[in-house]
């Protein structure tokens, strides 16, 4: 560290490059904050519909960036990302999980998906399929 400091480095810029983050990510950051649900065992979500996105100016892939929000907060064994796809070819919403322990992966094969045991991604092709996908992920910590 000491050789570093020597060579002139801006440690504070590099700090600041690494972890500032916008207004905007923060505006993100607060909706979804606000709008989370939480199921019986655990296992915390937000849905983003297109309209949020859209009001958010944030594009379907931007909408999974704030799922670790919830990865270290007691009583949350797993958590979601749920973001409306309007893509011409296969409109879904698509789901981004996370789990602190419990393999996750086969819920996700499950719903056409796959990943690994504690990051994985999975779709629903509409919200009709979203309380039957929660229960499968929920059981898997009852």
């Amino acid at each position: 560290a000491e050789e570093l400091l020597k060579t002139g480095i801006n440690l504070s810029k590099i700090y600041q490059s690494m972890y500032e983050k916008t207004i905007q990510s923060l505006k993100n950051q607060a909706y979804v904050l606000s709008h989370f649900s939480l199921t019986p065992h655990g296992v915390c979500y937000y849905l983003l519909p297109i309209e949020v996105q859209e009001e958010l100016k944030i594009t379907t892939e931007q909408g999974k960036e704030n799922v670790n929000l919830f990865s270290n907060i007691s009583g949350i064994n797993a958590w979601c990302s749920i973001t409306q796809d309007v893509d011409k070819k296969e409109p879904c919403w698509r789901i981004s999980i996370r789990s602190k322990e419990k393999d996750i992966s086969g819920v996700a094969a499950k719903w056409g998906g796959g990943g690994h045991k504690q990051a994985s991604g999975a779709k629903i092709k509409d919200l009709s399929e979203l309380d039957a996908f929660l229960k499968d992920l929920d059981d898997l910590f009852a």
